[in-house]
């Protein structure tokens, strides 16, 4: 999801420096999806302690000596969006001649030019704010058209790896049932899904399931009707090949995350 909601941003620093190289380093799970996407000219993935909660020391001299093997490419602008502490110690090491980065836990040293983050506008909005202070110029908003597929389906994708965001179960077996009337439904299977899979087999309620990478589900989900969704990748990768989108959101502000289209 995050790194659907700076795509344009990606672009344009690229179309800001058309000679350059563009270097993106994100998780695991997400290079399949950025390569598809063609989102940089190298993507790297990269598994960083912090984020999956391995504090060995190990894990993190692994992280160093990547973040030293990144700094030989010489890199000559450097950013980071997130305004991680630990993101921005990482970032250091790399050496970028001039670097951007939010200092709201503490990452003012670690920037030639740290930025104060608003932490009420949308991500993609923080992200483009932050190229602009480097000279960048954003790419203006097309108005594209979203894809009415009206024989593909009503897509649920219940998944949400934070599960405060999580929508309780029956509501959603009671809108899969509600949808299949008129519509053909789909679910997505995921880790989060398997009880809602369950539920939805023992009703005999006739829905399809579909199962695949991101990228299988990237070119799956351009064929369906809509999406519906918890704040969570799913909804960003609808609205970036501009599929209807239904975001549920909870406690947390829907004004700094929700997918835009």
């Amino acid at each position: 999801g995050d790194i659907l909601m700076i795509a344009k941003t990606l672009k344009s620093i690229k179309k800001s420096f058309p000679n350059s190289r563009l270097i993106l380093l994100c998780s695991n799970q997400a290079q399949l999806l950025a390569e598809h996407l063609n989102l940089a000219d190298e993507i790297y993935p990269i598994k960083v302690p912090w984020t999956d909660w391995d504090w060995s020391i190990a894990k993190w001299i692994s992280i160093w000596i990547f973040a030293k093997q990144i700094a030989k490419k010489k890199i000559d602008l450097a950013f980071d969006f997130k305004g991680d502490i630990r993101n921005s110690w990482f970032l250091w090491h790399i050496k970028a001649k001039i670097s951007f980065g939010y200092t709201t836990t503490g990452g003012k040293y670690f920037f030639t030019h740290g930025q104060e983050m608003d932490q009420g506008i949308h991500q993609t909005v923080r992200a483009d704010n932050l190229i602009l202070k480097a000279g960048c110029k954003t790419l203006t908003d097309s108005q594209s058209k979203l894809k009415l597929n009206n024989n593909g389906s009503i897509v649920i994708h219940n998944g949400a790896t934070d599960p405060r965001r999580s929508w309780p179960i029956n509501n959603w077996v009671i809108l899969a049932k509600s949808l299949s009337v008129r519509y053909k439904v789909a679910i997505v299977k995921t880790p989060e899904s398997s009880a809602l899979t369950k539920l939805i087999k023992d009703s005999e309620l006739q829905v399809d399931y579909f199962e695949g990478s991101l990228v299988e589900f990237k070119l799956w989900l351009q064929e369906q009707q809509c999406l519906i969704a918890p704040d969570s990748m799913a909804g960003h990768l609808a609205a970036y090949i501009d599929i209807p989108t239904v975001s549920l959101f909870g406690a947390q502000n829907p004004e700094l995350t929700r997918p835009l289209n």
